[in-house]
């Protein structure tokens, strides 16, 4: 039986150019050519060849994002700055985490030092602070306003290196606390909104800075911190204020537009800066 077409396949180049300034046309037109076998064709109004870019790709193309099942190939940036776990007089102090999205970046902002560079001078004292980050051109000039900037070469295959001045250099630990969180999302909540991922971040950092503690300390530490503030239902008339809810009851699915009433988990957690 003929088949009426063919969605959903996403080819990634592989790095280093394979298949030189003709790669992805040449694999176009292999997949054309081995679905035609199967009696399938390419949509031809779903099918193009997207260029990626990021901050090792800067030319110019036609399609810079894709929409794959719903998803749009823009995904948001989060910068996570971490503290290593320290010993004084014996007893391990657990390093904090701060990881923020880079989400609210205005249409004219971009990744690239300024902003991480910015974030990073908020949740650090830049004099005292030895800064350790891969080889990306992001840090080049941020790394100059610290006390020390240390990198290792992730695209040589380095990932750790001691230093002749006996500082073990490498990011393992963020990049820890990263796999982690990838996990949280992917296996728990499956999909997180632009909009939600700062809470998401937010919980997550939570439960990495106090994990020396019982899960009954945690618990009463979080609901310490809900004390005076005010949680409703349906977002406030005025707009403004936390709520369960993110429409107002007046809204449509609300309960004054005949809406049906979904029930969520809110968590309150405090911030910890990385220092």
């Amino acid at each position: 039986m003929r088949g009426e077409g063919a969605d959903g396949l996403v080819v990634a180049r592989m790095p280093g150019n394979a298949g030189g300034a003709k790669g992805p046309e040449s694999v176009l037109e292999a997949i054309r050519d081995r679905f035609a076998q199967c009696r399938l064709e390419l949509h031809p109004g779903k099918t193009r060849i997207v260029y990626c870019k990021d901050d090792d790709r800067r030319g110019e193309h036609e399609h810079i994002q894709f929409d794959f099942l719903g998803y749009r190939g823009n995904k948001v940036a989060v910068q996570v700055i971490v503290e290593r776990s320290k010993k004084v007089d014996g007893v391990v102090i657990p390093g904090q985490v701060q990881s923020i999205s880079l989400g609210s970046l205005g249409p004219e902002e971009k990744v690239d030092g300024r902003t991480v560079g910015a974030k990073l001078r908020t949740h650090t004292d830049p004099d005292t602070t030895i800064l350790m980050t891969d080889e990306s051109r992001i840090y080049t000039r941020v790394g100059e306003n610290f006390k020390e900037h240390h990198t290792v070469n992730h695209s040589k295959e380095e990932y750790v290196r001691e230093d002749p001045d006996g500082h073990l250099v490498h990011t393992n630990t963020a990049e820890g606390f990263n796999a982690n969180l990838k996990r949280q999302i992917n296996g728990s909540h499956h999909h997180v909104s632009k909009k939600h991922l700062p809470k998401y971040l937010e919980e997550h950092d939570y439960k990495y800075n106090t994990r020396d503690q019982t899960d009954g300390a945690r618990t009463v530490a979080a609901i310490r911190n809900m004390e005076g503030k005010r949680l409703t239902l349906y977002k406030p008339e005025s707009g403004k204020g936390a709520s369960l809810i993110c429409y107002k009851a007046s809204e449509p699915g609300g309960k004054k537009g005949g809406g049906m009433l979904t029930r969520t988990i809110a968590r309150k957690s405090r911030r910890n800066e990385a220092i």
